[in-house]
């Protein structure tokens, strides 16, 4: 032979003996031999539940007799793959429950014969037969307050249940639903069943939970109120500096960080007495304002015209000493004057008892309303 067709029959052979690692390496893939990746698969028989009737006996069966499944599969199959049931096991035939299991088998649709199980990483769940005694709803009632800095907890006291348990059993309630800050969450809860020894009889019962109410604690109500004041102008700045007045609950976890008025007005006209406010935290510093609801009530800066003077001073004199105004009312009660009016009233109030049950009021200085 010579060198030449020497060559040749060396390159043949090699091809040859190519195409016929990669014809059996086709065929070691699809028999599942060799595999690039292995689908996870988990298979869960369904939980069944009845009732106890005495002699009755729950078995487990794959498949429903309108041909539904009994069973769950999570994860993915290959489209050219196809499963069937190869076992199942379960029986029941007492209070409580029994455990059931399934088994399957996947196989290559083309060749039903080729099992390609192997392929995949299976995972078998078991499931639970389950005969009840009887069946007890719970619902959780809603609850509410106001932000204090300590939490709202859910407890037993808001739980209601439909349905008795059997002569011995007692319910017991675990709450963990808990909120403290401003929203709202779940008021989830769950239950056991004990008997009269404290052994766990839950499973004797199907245990439904209809409606969960919610845990809502609001935004506490904080009003601030800044002072205003009055002046004819004088090119010079209006302020009222006066702390303002907080009125509401504030947690004793929280302080009041900032609370000034600053508001100013040098012109002619009318402005507010602005209000900075802020809450935090005492150990963290944290601003925690937003967990409040705070109104603000700005007080009135106002700068009156100098051509006004007149007829004002005109106004105090007539009005010094004078009667101010008349409160009717069918009923007793307190009259409050405007905190933010002109001037201090220092006056007395005299009851006037003629059948309208009607009092005047008189002071000593005129009492002018801002607005």
């Amino acid at each position: 032979m010579d060198k030449r067709k020497k060559s040749i029959f060396i390159i043949g052979s090699v091809v040859i003996s190519i195409v016929s690692l990669i014809l059996l390496y086709f065929v070691l893939i699809v028999t599942g031999v060799i595999q690039f990746r292995e689908n996870s698969l988990t298979v869960t028989p369904h939980n069944i539940s009845k009732k106890f009737e005495q002699g009755q006996v729950m078995a487990y069966k794959p498949y429903a007799d309108d041909g539904t499944p009994n069973f769950t599969i999570s994860g993915k199959i290959e489209e050219d793959h196809d499963y069937e049931v190869i076992g199942y096991s379960g029986t029941n035939d007492e209070l409580g429950s029994k455990s059931s299991s399934i088994v399957i088998r996947i196989f290559d649709k083309n060749n039903p014969s080729i099992d390609v199980t192997k392929n995949y990483k299976i995972t078998y769940e078991t499931g639970l037969l389950t005969f009840y005694a009887s069946e007890i709803i719970f619902d959780s009632h809603d609850a509410e307050k106001y932000f204090d800095g300590t939490p709202l907890k859910g407890s037993p006291s808001m739980i209601v249940h439909k349905g008795t348990p059997e002569p011995g059993h007692t319910i017991r309630y675990e709450c963990n639903a808990e909120i403290t800050y401003p929203g709202e969450v779940d008021n989830k809860f769950s239950v056991s069943i004990v008997n009269e020894n404290g052994h766990d009889v839950t499973d004797y019962y199907k245990i439904t939970y209809d409606k969960i109410g919610k845990l809502i604690v609001k935004k506490s109500e904080l009003k601030v109120e800044s002072f205003g004041a009055i002046k004819p102008y004088d090119g010079t700045p209006l302020t009222n500096d006066t702390e303002p007045t907080v009125t509401g609950v504030i947690s004793d976890k929280h302080q009041i960080f900032e609370n000034r008025a600053v508001g100013t007005i040098t012109d002619v006209g009318i402005r507010k007495n602005t209000i900075k406010f802020k809450i935090t935290d005492k150990e963290t510093g944290e601003d925690v304002t937003s967990y409040y609801d705070i109104k603000k009530l700005e007080g009135d800066l106002i700068v009156i015209p100098l051509s006004d003077m007149p007829s004002l001073k005109e106004f105090y004199d007539k009005m010094n000493n004078k009667e101010l105004f008349k409160v009717n009312s069918s009923e007793t009660g307190e009259v409050y004057l405007r905190k933010n009016s002109f001037s201090n009233y220092t006056g007395t109030i005299n009851w006037d008892n003629t059948g309208l049950n009607s009092f005047n009021i008189s002071g000593e200085n005129p009492l002018l309303y801002t607005n």
